[in-house]
């Protein structure tokens, strides 16, 4: 019996628009995964996926990409309000303080929106973002000496790829 994928979208939608959109829906999930992957791909000089112990908290804190004085938490649309903003933002703060020790020197804690196109989308978040970088995905681009077009083009292809194989 071949399982049923997305009962809600095909309730509403129909079986085979429901299908679609369900698959849709699941690849838009994942697609900061793969933006991740692209990024790293075309800048293999920065560390990915960085994590650290938290002694005090006794858990793992994690960066997804620690680069020239930054530990960056990278997020794919322009938009970072849900309700797990505030742990998220404290998250990297933590993470930049632990490994600012550790190595002795400075890490800002630093939040990528990928898809905003200017500063002023950046503002807008439910939690404080008081001593952290708000960056877009240009200005990532541009301290990775990546362009910032052919990233979003190859995350572009990559989630068509997969959408056509769902």
């Amino acid at each position: 019996m071949a399982i049923r994928r997305g009962a809600t979208y095909r309730l509403l939608y129909g079986d085979v628009e429901g299908d679609r959109i369900s698959r849709a829906h699941g690849l838009a999930v994942r697609a900061g995964t793969i933006l991740q992957k692209i990024i790293q791909e075309m800048a293999p000089q920065a560390q990915y996926q960085s994590k650290l112990k938290d002694p005090a908290m006794d858990r793992v804190l994690r960066a997804d990409i620690v680069y020239s004085g930054k530990a960056i938490e990278l997020k794919l649309g322009y938009e970072f309000d849900t309700k797990k903003a505030a742990k998220e933002i404290e998250d990297i703060r933590q993470f930049a303080r632990l490994i600012s020790v550790r190595e002795g020197v400075l890490i800002r804690p630093t939040i990528c929106l990928f898809q905003a196109e200017n500063q002023d989308e950046l503002l807008g978040f439910k939690a404080d973002t008081s001593a952290i970088d708000l960056i877009t995905g240009h200005q990532l681009c541009e301290l990775l000496s990546i362009d910032y077009a052919t990233v979003l083009r190859s995350v572009h292809d990559e989630a068509m790829r997969k959408l056509d194989a769902s």
